[in-house]
C-alpha cells in the first residue's frame, strides 16, 4: 500500500556523538518510566499512546523486552475504552492516535494489524464528519491512521475528502478548520500539520494503482501549493504559512509544523506517485530554502517536534534521503539538537510532539540505523 522508503536510514552522528546521544536517550527514558501512565491522558501527541512509541523505539535500540512500553500503550487503550467520547477520534488527541501507535507496534513485531473494533467506531463518525480535514485533529489524521492499520476507513476517509475539499480547491478557497460557519473567507493554510501538505502526503500515501481518487486528490493538492510559492525572486523562503484575504504573505520559520521543510516533504512524497517533473523540482526548492536557513533567522523555538529543533533535525535527516545536497545541513541541526538536550533544559511535558519522548526519538533516529518508521504518524515519512 505505501511505496519503498526514498533510501535507507542511517543516523547522521559518529561514534562518540552516538554515545552521548544515546546517553540524553536513556535519561530521557528513565524519565518517562517514572511517569504513571493511569495518570496521563491516552493521547498520541502528549499523552501515554505517544510515551509507548517513545520507550518502544528505546526498546529496539537497547534489547530490553518493550514490557514498560506495553504498559503505557495498555493504559491508553484502557482510559480510550472507558471514555471514548471525551477521548474524540483524532489523530494528536483521540482514538486513531491510540489505534496508530497499536497498529504500529503489530509492524513492529511483524504482526498484520487488525482493525475491526476502530474501525467500528471511526465509520460512523465518518459519515457525519463536520469537522476540520487536517491532519492533528482532522480527515488527514484518519487516514494516516487507516494506512497503517489496513483498516476499512481509508476510501471512506479519501471520499469525505473529495467532499469537503472540492469546491474550495476549484475556488482556490481551502478552510481547513471547523464548520463552514467558521471559516475565515480564502483561507489557505500551507502547514504539514494544518493544512494542504498534510492532505498533499496522506493522498500520496494512499495512492495505489488503478486508485484515480486518492491520485486526482494528490494532484490537487500538489497544484494548490505550487500556486502559493513565492516567486524566486522574491524571497528566501518558498511558502507562507497561510494565504489570508487583505494579508500579504509573508515568509514562516523553518519548522515541521509550518514552513519549507514540511512542504518539501510532502511534495518529496508526491514526486513518483504523480510523475511530474515540476513537483519534483518544487521539493529540491523547498528543501534547498529550508537547507539554507539559518538558526538565528529560523524561527525555532524550544526543542520539541512540532516547531523546535528535534522537529527541523529529524525532518533535515528525512529531506537528506531526498535530496543528498540537504545532508550536511541535517548534520548541523542534529549536532544543534544533541548540544541543547545535554545542555537543557529539557522541555517540562513528557509527550511526542513538544516534549521530552519527541526529543528522544530524534536523538535515537540519529544515533543509530533503526529505521524511525514512527515518524508516519506525522507525514515525516508518508514515501
Amino acid at each position: 500500500m505505501r511505496p519503498e522508503p526514498m533510501s535507507p536510514w542511517h543516523g547522521l552522528l559518529r561514534t562518540d556523538e552516538r554515545d552521548r546521544a544515546l546517553r540524553v536517550v536513556d535519561d530521557i527514558a528513565q524519565r518517562l518510566r517514572s511517569l504513571r501512565p493511569d495518570a496521563l491522558n491516552p493521547s498520541l501527541c502528549d499523552g501515554s499512546a505517544g510515551i509507548a512509541l517513545a520507550l518502544a523505539y528505546v526498546s529496539l535500540a537497547t534489547g530490553d523486552d518493550g514490557s514498560t512500553a506495553d504498559d503505557f500503550l495498555g493504559s491508553a487503550y484502557d482510559a480510550l475504552s472507558a471514555d471514548p467520547a471525551a477521548a474524540g477520534i483524532s489523530l494528536a488527541a483521540g482514538a486513531c492516535g491510540v489505534g496508530w501507535v497499536g497498529a504500529h507496534f503489530d509492524r513492529l513485531a511483524g504482526v498484520k494489524p487488525t482493525s475491526g473494533d476502530m474501525d467500528n467506531l471511526v465509520l460512523p463518525l465518518l459519515a457525519e464528519w463536520a469537522g476540520p480535514w487536517e491532519l492533528l485533529y482532522g480527515l488527514v489524521g484518519v487516514g494516516v491512521y487507516t494506512l497503517e492499520a489496513g483498516g476499512g476507513c481509508l476510501d471512506t476517509v479519501l471520499a469525505r475528502l473529495c467532499e469537503v475539499a472540492a469546491d474550495d480547491w476549484v475556488t482556490d478557497t481551502l478552510t481547513l478548520f471547523g464548520p463552514a460557519s467558521q471559516r475565515p473567507p480564502r483561507y489557505v493554510d500551507l502547514g504539514l500539520a494544518h493544512g494542504v501538505p498534510g492532505v498533499l502526503a496522506l493522498t500520496s500515501a494512499a495512492a495505489r494503482p488503478g486508485d484515480d481518487l486518492a491520485r486526482a486528490l494528490a494532484a490537487s493538492a500538489a497544484q494548490s501549493l505550487l500556486a502559493h510559492e513565492f516567486p524566486l525572486t522574491s524571497s528566501d523562503s518558498r511558502y507562507p504559512a497561510t494565504i489570508e484575504p487583505g494579508v500579504q504573505p509573508a515568509p514562516t520559520q523553518v519548522a515541521w509544523c509550518y514552513g519549507d521543510a514540511g512542504a518539501a516533504l510532502a511534495l518529496a512524497a508526491a514526486t513518483d506517485v504523480l510523475a511530474d517533473p515540476t513537483i519534483g523540482q518544487a521539493a529540491s526548492r523547498a528543501a534547498a530554502a529550508a537547507a539554507a536557513r539559518p538558526h538565528e533567522t529560523s524561527g525555532v523555538t524550544g526543542l520539541g517536534l512540532c516547531h523546535g529543533t528535534a522537529g527541523v533535525a529529524h525532518a533535515m535527516g528525512r529531506l537528506a534521503g531526498f535530496d543528498e545536497s540537504v545532508a550536511p545541513v541535517a548534520r548541523e541541526w542534529v549536532l544543534r539538537l544533541l548540544r541543547e538536550a545535554e545542555s537543557g533544559p529539557l522541555p517540562d511535558t513528557p509527550g511526542i510532539l513538544n516534549g521530552q519522548a519527541g526529543v528522544a526519538l530524534a536523538l535515537l533516529a540519529a544515533a543509530t540505523d533503526i529505521d524511525p518508521s514512527w515518524d508516519r504518524a506525522l507525514l515525516l515519512s508518508s514515501v
